[in-house]
């Protein structure tokens, strides 16, 4: 993102189980607080336009890929089974 959102953060990750929701894990840098969880809520609520809730959680690290790589999201939905038609 190209503005203040993520001004006094140092790492995120979307985390999703459940279709609708997800928590955006935060690791905050130094001056993060109250302002900074209503901006994160305010513009990604809009960029959102409510398709997906979510809820900040404050973490202390994020763990990178075995490759030292980012996961900007982490989407663990289960697809529903197929029908195994009539018996």
């Amino acid at each position: 993102m190209h503005d203040d959102t993520f001004l006094h953060v140092r790492q995120f990750q979307f985390y999703q189980d459940t279709p609708g929701r997800a928590v955006l894990r935060v690791v905050p840098a130094e001056g993060f607080g109250d302002e900074d969880r209503r901006r994160i809520q305010q513009n990604l609520g809009h960029k959102l336009d409510g398709q997906v809730t979510f809820a900040i959680e404050l973490v202390e690290s994020i763990p990178l890929s075995p490759r030292g790589k980012a996961f900007y999201v982490g989407q663990r939905i289960k697809e529903p089974h197929a029908s195994e038609g009539p018996a």
